[in-house]
């Protein structure tokens, strides 16, 4: 497990590197960016709709 988990630092970006480390603390940041990643992008679509 140790092993792999290292090599999964070294593939991964900074920002996931930590996940890896200690998810239970990111897990609630990266929930919380990929909610807002949605609703933003959901509202990005309905601008590009309304402009047609």
């Amino acid at each position: 497990m140790y092993v792999f988990g290292d090599r999964v630092r070294y593939i991964l970006p900074t920002s996931l590197q930590a996940y890896v480390r200690d998810p239970i603390a990111v897990h609630g940041i990266v929930g919380a960016s990929i909610m807002s990643h949605i609703i933003a992008s959901k509202k990005i679509a309905r601008t590009i709709r309304i402009g047609e």
